[in-house]
């Protein structure tokens, strides 16, 4: 499969998300937040430290359970309560804010692994290299080499390469690589400019888009506002576990509401 053949229809919200609750001891984390993802959309999720978006992430792919509310993927799916590998496999992949690379491994290996959930191979076939372990193992290779030429081709050009020689800016291409090689409907990209400068920052929104044109549905986490201005066709506003606001970014951006999230009171009033 090429990425090319991803195709979603925009009538229904591939992701909804009501009344969605996670409690952390007396904490409450989430409060209530409602959220639909379109097809083919770009969303940016935004909010100050502690607002609840990677605790949203980690409910919709399995990680944390949801304390109440619902998760509804392509339609009538609950993914509340299911295992991070059966989200994983029914279209849904994510990157995370710390890089999660085996470093002895190479940039095409990376890749691979994100295959890992499709593989059927049995250990006597491993052993025997049969002709349908050889055939298997060639298109595994074919679709891992494809995911890295989409994010990056230059990477694609040494696959061979060992992450540990690579920059912290191809790193992360190399997960994001990873996580679209399962050609997924949805990808949830959690701060992927981290720790960037403004010019890898800028290379990363490129590369991002090229995912976003090859038909995956984006929504990703930042707190960069250039960059989220930039890729987001639609922005949402966490703070203390509530959405707040929502919007094109340059509507959201003067609400009151945002302002004082990230401002204060005071300083919000004297804006």
């Amino acid at each position: 499969m090429t990425f090319d053949q991803i195709e979603s229809s925009a009538a229904t919200p591939l992701l909804k998300i009501r009344d969605l609750r996670v409690n952390f001891g007396g904490v409450r984390a989430i409060d209530g937040v409602d959220l639909d993802i379109f097809p083919g959309e770009v969303v940016g999720v935004i909010g100050p430290n502690g607002s609840g978006k990677t605790t949203t992430f980690n409910v919709v792919t399995g990680l944390v359970a949801a304390s109440g509310g619902s998760v509804r993927w392509l339609g009538d799916r609950e993914l509340v309560g299911a295992a991070p590998w059966i989200i994983y496999k029914s279209g849904i992949a994510r990157t995370f804010q710390n890089i999660r690379l085996p470093l002895g491994l190479s940039a095409l290996e990376n890749v691979m692994v994100g295959l890992y959930p499709e593989e059927r191979s049995n250990w006597l076939q491993v052993i025997l290299n049969s002709r349908r372990q050889r055939n298997r193992n060639s298109e595994l290779h074919d679709r891992a080499e494809c995911a890295l030429r989409l994010v990056s081709p230059a990477l694609a050009l040494s696959p061979g390469r060992l992450v540990a020689e690579l920059s912290y800016a191809d790193r992360r291409r190399i997960e994001i690589a990873r996580a679209i090689v399962a050609t997924p409907k949805l990808l949830l990209l959690d701060e992927p400019t981290a720790g960037m400068n403004a010019t890898e920052t800028r290379e990363l929104g490129d590369d991002i888009k090229k995912v976003s044109a090859a038909g995956i549905t984006i929504v990703l986490v930042e707190h960069k506002m250039k960059f989220v201005s930039d890729l987001s066709s639609r922005v949402a506003v966490f703070n203390l576990g509530r959405k707040i606001a929502e919007g094109r970014y340059d509507d959201i951006r003067s609400d009151p509401r945002v302002i004082e999230a990230y401002l204060g009171k005071r300083r919000a009033a004297q804006a």
